[in-house]
């Protein structure tokens, strides 16, 4: 296993931590992904419904992927074994955010 300098907001400085390299769960070990803006739009609908063929060759050969926001093209992720104090905090600091993020879209729906 292999030590590496571990940081997060949860925590006030950085800790050394073991662990190990796994494959990118974001992008499968492949380095990239397709874009998030097209995951949610109709596109291959739309180039479909157009009888865009070229531009559906293009979609299923990669054309619109960009390197993997998770492991920015290294195909491995460092996947790292955590004491439970600390995972703890991390997950804490997780679940706050979480419901932060409710707060925020709550008072956004209220108009506020």
């Amino acid at each position: 296993m292999k030590k590496i300098k571990f940081e997060h907001p949860a925590l006030d400085k950085p800790i050394m931590v073991e662990g190990k390299f796994e494959v990118c769960p974001r992008c499968h070990g492949t380095g990239g992904h397709e874009r998030d803006d097209i995951d949610c739009s109709a596109l291959v609908d739309s180039m479909r419904e157009d009888g865009d063929e070229e531009g559906l060759a293009s979609y299923f050969n990669g054309g619109y992927d960009v390197l993997c926001t998770e492991c920015n093209g290294r195909n491995v992720v460092f996947a790292p074994i955590l004491p439970k104090k600390i995972a703890a905090l991390i997950d804490e600091w997780h679940r706050c955010e979480r419901e932060y993020a409710r707060e925020v879209a709550a008072e956004r729906r209220m108009g506020a």
